[in-house]
């Protein structure tokens, strides 16, 4: 009779983990082909090997499940599933013990899939217009008066990107200005121009994206020495970022 040991079965085990993750990365190569060579291959893989222990977390262990949630990493944020912007996100995953794993994919790539036609519209053109507009900014018409922060803010992301703004619905734009304002204390910045900023990039990156290994430039600025162009330094990383996006889908 044939017997197989515990030892054997992990090797196995591995060797399964170890081939799907090095599909993943090949998969995210093509799936956000200009964010993963931003990342390049390391950070890539990264990424992936963090999607895998956050979807089990789930219950979502499934090579399908497992993609999905992957992918939903890459287009909304790697903190995702706590995002105020998704809230449908929280809800669906809240009930994966009683759904099971491929159940709440289901759920999952159905409510995504609702979200993105709205926020990005027919080929992109809602998202490409958005990037388009916020290159046409510059680093002196991010908001800057404290007495009405928020009202300044929210106008700004409006005009930025209504579609998205009327989707996610005013509390959640609040709720990352709030993020962000944290974050700018966190990090030693006092300037409204520097909360607004964060707002925009949660905006657009997700609220997490301040440690996200997904945006490792953000995180690195913002850990520099504090100085007083260090969020120009960002605003401009940002447009760098936002002008190889938009090229990438022309």
């Amino acid at each position: 009779m044939l017997t197989i040991r515990q030892t054997q079965m992990d090797a196995f085990e591995r060797h399964a983990a170890e081939t799907f993750e090095n599909h993943m990365v090949a998969h995210v190569r093509t799936f956000a082909a200009a964010h993963a060579r931003v990342l390049g291959g390391s950070g890539v893989r990264h990424v992936v090997r963090l999607g895998m222990a956050h979807a089990s977390r789930y219950g979502l262990t499934d090579g399908r499940s497992v993609r999905l949630y992957i992918e939903l990493m890459f287009l909304f944020g790697s903190e995702f599933t706590t995002d105020p912007q998704l809230p449908w996100a929280r809800d669906v995953l809240s009930a994966a013990g009683r759904l099971g794993g491929p159940a709440t994919a289901d759920r999952l790539r159905g409510k995504a899939m609702t979200f993105l036609d709205f926020v990005s519209g027919p080929d992109d053109e809602y998202e490409k217009a958005a990037c388009a507009r916020a290159l046409r900014m510059r680093f002196e018409d991010l908001p800057s008066a404290a007495a009405d922060l928020d009202e300044q803010v929210v106008r700004a992301l409006r005009q930025l990107h209504p579609e998205k703004c009327a989707c996610v619905g005013e509390p959640a734009l609040l709720a990352l200005l709030t993020r962000a304002a944290d974050a700018a204390r966190v990090h030693r910045l006092e300037q409204p121009q520097d909360i607004a900023l964060l707002t925009g990039l949660m905006f657009t990156f997700g609220h997490g994206c301040t440690s996200d290994l997904q945006y490792p430039w953000i995180g690195a600025t913002l850990a520099s020495e504090p100085s007083s162009d260090r969020t120009r330094r960002l605003f401009a990383k940002l447009m760098t970022y936002l002008r190889a996006s938009l090229s990438s889908v022309n």
